[in-house]
């Protein structure tokens, strides 16, 4: 996809040519010419280019070799060497890396944020001056292995200014980073990440069930796709969810309980089905271990989950009396039937779309004030 219609300026690439050798020196003087002259200007013929540095025609033709490469040149034959018309363009690949994959069997979620990413770049082209690819990755032995010929070749000769991604990882990431191509990240490895508060979300979920009047809430979290086995609840006690969710009961003046929060005991998710089935196991401890007496809330931290442990609460009749909040996407239908019955808190994948991208112009702009972190705020 591309578009020409507004020409956008941006720091040019760094070139992999060493600094210190003569074809770097000649091709640092050629970009710095360029710069200055703009786009479509015409450029010294390689003669004039000798003569001025000093050099031979060898050392000219392999520092505009490289600098076409990078979209800075463009040599015409039988006219001469223009500035390229594309000196500004940007130049970016969307990259849906294999952890993606594998989420997406997991939740309607991720197809959504796919579609909204796609739509978002849409919008872009017709605005903006620049050219978008659109990649999946995988890994095999720690190499990056492109699912289409493009993308390795465009990273190793810095045809790609920037790289947005989804689910990255980090092999995938390391080997990227090797360019010098900085990474736009959500759900994965990067060099600037896109992420969900969940800590407010917590917060949230927590505030409608205490104001509800539950004053016995757990606190339950799937085990996602790319999570290890996990045998135990410990892990969970010093993250940024469980702080959330102590402060939240601390405020109320209720004492936290480790043991109120669970996570699935046994195998990751690797299907929608298996995280139902994780909520559903969850009921089931619950019920056996003789806890759903003393629970009067539970905050749940998937929708897929919490439809499957939902569905379980009403077959055991334990719905009535228990109240449930949980983690929502908009534009899915995962909870849509229990709309009236589970408060819901929301996160939009088209907000996290527009804010990947947005991230993309201050990293364009100037990567030293683009914030590493942008946070995305759930909402009722």
């Amino acid at each position: 996809m591309s578009n020409t219609t507004t020409k956008q300026h941006m720091k040019p690439s760094l070139s992999r040519t060493p600094a210190n050798s003569k074809v770097g020196v000649v091709e640092r003087h050629l970009r710095e010419l360029a710069l200055s002259r703009g786009a479509n200007a015409q450029l010294p013929t390689i003669d004039e280019m000798c003569v001025s540095y000093e050099t031979s025609r060898a050392t000219i033709n392999d520092a505009l070799g490289a600098l076409e490469a990078l979209n800075i040149v463009d040599r015409r034959r039988g006219k001469g060497i223009f500035v390229s018309p594309k000196l500004f363009q940007r130049r970016i690949a969307l990259v849906f890396g294999d952890q993606f994959v594998v989420a997406r069997h997991t939740s309607p979620f991720w197809d959504t944020l796919w579609a909204n990413l796609i739509e978002e770049a849409d919008k872009r082209l017709k605005t903006h001056d620049e050219t978008i690819s659109i990649h999946g990755v995988r890994t095999s032995d720690g190499i990056l292995q492109p699912l289409d010929d493009n993308l390795a070749r465009q990273l190793e000769t810095r045809q790609i200014d920037v790289v947005v991604s989804v689910g990255l990882d980090r092999q995938s990431w390391l080997w990227i980073r090797g360019h010098d191509i900085p990474v736009v990240s959500f759900a994965g490895e990067g060099t600037y990440f896109v992420t969900i508060d969940s800590a407010k979300l917590v917060t949230m979920c927590m505030d409608k069930l205490l104001d509800a009047g539950c004053k016995s809430i757990r606190l339950w979290r799937a085990l996602p796709a790319n999570s290890a086995v996990i045998n135990d609840d410990a892990h969970l006690l010093n993250v940024e969810v469980v702080q959330a969710y102590r402060d939240a009961l601390e405020r109320r003046n209720i004492p936290f309980d480790p043991a109120m929060v669970w996570v699935p005991q046994g195998e990751r998710a690797s299907s929608e089905g298996q995280l139902q089935q994780q909520g559903e196991a969850l009921v089931d401890r619950l019920i056996a271990g003789g806890y759903a007496a003393s629970t009067d809330g539970i905050v749940i931290l998937d929708d897929v989950m919490a439809s499957g442990a939902y569905k379980k609460m009403l077959r055991a009749g334990i719905a009535r009396y228990i109240r449930v909040a949980s983690h929502a996407n908009r534009g899915t239908s995962v909870l849509y039937a229990y709309q009236e019955d589970i408060d819901r808190v929301f996160f939009d994948p088209e907000e996290i779309a527009r804010a990947m991208f947005s991230l993309v112009d201050q990293v364009l702009a100037d990567g030293t004030a683009a914030p590493e972190v942008v946070p995305i705020s759930p909402t009722y």
